[in-house]
């Protein structure tokens, strides 16, 4: 388990999240926070800058979302974790539904450690 210095490191946390205004408070936060973030808006773009981040030193963590076009997070967090240069790499999954049978998919990838963050957006 990577300790909170790793995480605090130059590299970037990669925050995956198809909405964008939840996504920049979000990254507000982290920002805040003293982090260093990169946005990717869905699983397909996730993807592609993780295999680019291989070659310049990569992402201190992932902070992801369930739910997304494309490819979903439960998807993309199967996809990391099955190959070997991302398998270590931090992943937070974050997810608005409170349902918990949307989430019963990530028993199936056998992680070490599971931690879920459902957080309940209220408008109006």
């Amino acid at each position: 388990m990577p300790s909170m210095n790793k995480i605090m490191s130059d590299n970037p946390i990669l925050l995956v999240e198809d909405n964008f205004i939840f996504a920049k408070i979000i990254q507000e936060v982290l920002t805040e926070a003293g982090l260093i973030v990169q946005y990717a808006e869905d699983g397909l773009a996730t993807w592609k800058l993780l295999e680019e981040g291989e070659k310049t030193g990569g992402f201190s963590a992932i902070l992801l979302d369930r739910l997304m076009p494309s490819i979903d997070g439960i998807e993309l967090l199967g996809k990391i974790k099955a190959t070997l240069v991302f398998e270590q790499l931090p992943v937070i999954m974050v997810t608005a539904t409170s349902y918990w049978r949307t989430l019963l998919p990530m028993l199936a990838l056998n992680l070490r450690r599971l931690s879920l963050v459902c957080v309940n957006y209220e408008y109006g």
